[in-house]
């Protein structure tokens, strides 16, 4: 597989989840790509008839990420791809938790989205991200690669949120 995602694949419909989203790997597990905790969505690029896509595939719920183990090519995403956590028309929806414990992944680990630039990915009320012997070729941060976190349409900061990163050990 080349991707995982938390929620549905998010093409050419309009899959949300309105709950939870609770995504775990362990074992020996080989992913050969990246792993999300939302959906995949649309980019902008990718929009038909010139519908609006920033709410395909978004997760109106808290996210909980467990990677006990296996071995991930690409990179860790608590987001979704294009897919939001939550939607920016309203309050905020839940929290971003994640766990990494043995696990080896080669690429960055984020714990919002991939999103695109001036678009919405991530509009949570807190993010939690705890590595615990991990072995993370890349770097590690707090929000979402390119999309906007915690914003309203206007393109304000809508709340204020808290985020926490713990690196209990690394290998």
């Amino acid at each position: 597989a080349q991707k995982l995602w938390g929620d549905t694949n998010g093409v050419n419909d309009t899959a949300k989840v309105t709950g939870d989203v609770n995504l775990t790997i362990g074992g020996t597990a080989v992913i050969e790509g990246s792993v999300y905790g939302g959906g995949k969505g649309l980019g902008l690029g990718e929009a038909i008839n010139y519908n609006d896509v920033q709410n395909i595939a978004s997760v109106l719920g808290s996210v909980t990420m467990t990677i006990q183990s296996g071995t991930i090519s690409g990179s860790v995403f608590g987001g979704g791809e294009y897919g939001s956590i939550g939607i920016s028309s309203g309050n905020p929806y839940g929290d971003i938790t994640m766990y990494i414990g043995r696990a080896s992944i080669g690429g960055d680990v984020f714990a919002g989205g991939l999103g695109e630039d001036g678009r919405l990915s991530a509009y949570t009320l807190n993010r939690f991200l705890t590595i615990d012997g991990a072995t993370i070729d890349g770097s590690v941060y707090g929000g979402s690669r390119l999309g906007d976190d915690n914003r309203s349409e206007s393109g304000n900061i809508s709340h204020s949120s808290h985020t926490e990163i713990r690196i209990v050990s690394v290998d």
